[in-house]
């Protein structure tokens, strides 16, 4: 099972890292940032978004930075694969 899943759903198996916009809550006590690779490790070329709060309050109350980072990730796509949409 670990390999199935490591397969399917590990985060170093993206390929075109360079769309990814990552939003990340600075005090996050659910979601480690110390003792692991940073995402720019795992994504080099991935954009990382920090908000001041934890896991919970950012979901909340930063919605619209959430979605902010879709549109302009989907706004990156168009740009670098102009016939794919």
């Amino acid at each position: 099972m670990k390999a199935v899943m490591d397969e399917c759903t590990h985060m170093a198996n993206f390929s075109d890292t360079s769309l990814i916009v990552v939003v990340q809550a600075k005090e996050d006590a659910y979601v480690p940032r110390t003792g692991v690779l940073s995402l720019q490790e795992i994504w080099p070329g991935c954009e990382v978004r920090y908000l001041n709060g934890g896991h919970i309050s950012a979901y909340l109350f930063k919605q619209n930075v959430f979605r902010r980072a879709i549109y302009d990730t989907f706004d990156r796509f168009c740009l670098k694969y102009p016939n794919m949409h």
